[in-house]
């Protein structure tokens, strides 16, 4: 097992080599590095001592995971996409939120501000605050 175990680091290390080389990678595991890792484990086991079934179960069941987390994450930006969309709906909407001093306030939603990791909204009065600090849409 030792030469599988040596092609299997060589094979992340080519498959991490591509990615920087391209500009593509997002140093993450991916589904095509998986594969090629596994490609290379299974080209080069030893053919007197294959890879153990239960083992290629394993690998396979990972692969599948991987796969599926894959698209879960796919599915997740695309409801956060839609939400974020959804909240310009409220412009011109009347409503009660908690203010930056924590007092409950009211007022008009003029704009919604996409920011890199949050929403706010801007009141026609000039206040910002978080989308989720709304508590109320008359």
């Amino acid at each position: 097992m030792g030469s599988v175990t040596s092609a299997t680091v060589a094979a992340a290390a080519a498959a991490a080599n591509t990615e920087k080389a391209s500009g593509t990678g997002s140093g993450a595991f991916d589904q095509d590095s998986f594969l090629k890792i596994l490609v290379a484990q299974l080209s080069n086991q030893d053919p007197l001592n294959p890879l153990d079934q239960n083992e290629f179960i394993a690998q396979m069941a990972q692969f599948t995971q991987v796969e599926q987390t894959l698209k879960l994450n796919e599915n997740l930006e695309a409801l956060g996409n839609t939400l974020r969309f959804s909240s310009s709906l409220l412009v011109g909407a009347h409503v009660q939120y908690a203010g930056e001093d924590g007092q409950i306030a009211t007022g008009t939603i003029q704009a919604v501000l996409f920011e890199k990791d949050a929403v706010r909204v801007r009141m026609a009065d000039g206040t910002e605050c978080p989308l989720d600090s709304i508590s109320t849409v008359f």
